[in-house]
């Protein structure tokens, strides 16, 4: 609720005048640029279930993995509480696809600690290339 009200102080700041004159002020490369590193970042999100899928041994086209995917780090990532947001639209994906809750639950804590392994070595300085992270068995839930 705090945020809520602090997000909606900051945009009355924000006149549509100068913001569309902001946006008018940008050259086209830059705006391709953008919009090309906001799809390559979701492409790469989209490899978390993908490879938590592979871990689950389950087998699902890769355009419903991406819808899937898309559509839960989008919203969860904007709405906040991923857990709730991104893991509910998840398991309504998934299960159409014959995945039950704990299989969405278990590809949830995959992407979580793929995540943190990631954001671990990130803040270590190593590069995630040169040192691989620990293996993590979910399959005890």
């Amino acid at each position: 609720m705090v945020a809520v009200t602090l997000l909606s102080y900051r945009l009355r700041a924000i006149r549509l005048e100068e913001l569309t004159e902001h946006l008018r002020t940008l050259k086209g490369s830059r705006v391709l640029l953008i919009f090309f590193s906001t799809g390559i970042s979701y492409l790469i999100l989209t490899g978390f279930d993908w490879a938590a899928l592979r871990y689950l041994r389950k087998t699902i086209p890769y355009r419903q993995v991406a819808q899937a995917a898309f559509v839960g780090y989008s919203l969860s990532k904007n709405l906040g509480i991923s857990w709730l947001t991104g893991g509910s639209l998840r398991y309504r994906f998934y299960s159409r696809c014959g995945i039950g809750l704990k299989d969405v639950t278990k590809l949830i804590l995959f992407n979580t600690a793929t995540f943190l392994c990631r954001f671990d070595e990130g803040s270590r300085g190593e590069s995630g290339l040169v040192s691989a992270p620990e293996v993590v068995q979910v399959s005890a839930i």
